[in-house]
C-alpha cells in the first residue's frame, strides 16, 4: 500500500507527516532516502503507530505503517466539537433538560460514529461547565 506523502509543518517548522486517515507523524530519523515517523501523540498518550517514508524523485511515498493508533485523529476532534456545541446549545434553549440526559445523547450519538469518538468527547466536568456557561449566557440574553 504505497501512497504519496502529505507533509506539512508545524510551528515550530519540523515537517509533519498526515497519513490518509488524517493522523499526524513526527519525523524520528532519516537515513539514506528513508525516513521513520513516529506519531506526534507517542509521548503524551503512548502511542505506538509508526510510519516509514521514502523520497523518489523528489516525492514522498509512504511504504508502511505498522501499530495502530490508541487515540482519535484530529478530523473526529472536531466533528465530535461541532457535535457538542450543538448539544450545548440546545441545553441552552432548553434549561429543563437535565444535564446527564444531554451527556447520554451525546455519547450515544457518539457511540453510533466509532470507537474512538469516545475519547475524543470533553470530559463530564468540562461538558457540565459548557452547558452551565451557555445557560447563563441565555438567561442573561432575556
Amino acid at each position: 500500500m504505497e501512497e504519496a506523502a502529505e507533509l506539512t509543518t508545524s510551528n515550530k517548522g519540523a515537517k509533519i507527516l498526515i497519513d490518509s486517515n488524517k493522523y499526524q507523524y513526527r519525523k524520528r530519523k532519516t537515513v539514506a532516502q528513508k525516513s521513520y515517523w513516529s506519531c506526534r501523540e507517542a509521548k503524551s498518550k503512548l502511542c505506538m503507530a509508526k510510519a516509514l517514508t521514502e523520497i523518489r524523485n523528489g516525492q514522498e511515498f509512504i511504504l508502511k505503517e505498522t501499530g495502530e493508533h490508541n487515540h482519535s485523529n484530529d478530523l473526529l476532534k472536531k466533528r465530535v466539537q461541532v457535535l457538542e456545541s450543538k448539544f450545548v446549545d440546545n441545553a441552552a434553549i432548553n434549561p429543563t433538560i437535565a444535564t446527564r440526559t444531554i451527556m447520554g445523547n451525546i455519547a450515544n450519538r457518539l457511540q453510533n460514529e466509532s470507537l474512538h469518538a469516545a475519547t475524543a468527547m470533553s470530559t463530564i466536568n468540562n461538558l457540565k461547565m459548557k452547558i452551565y456557561r451557555a445557560r447563563r449566557k441565555e438567561q442573561v440574553d432575556f
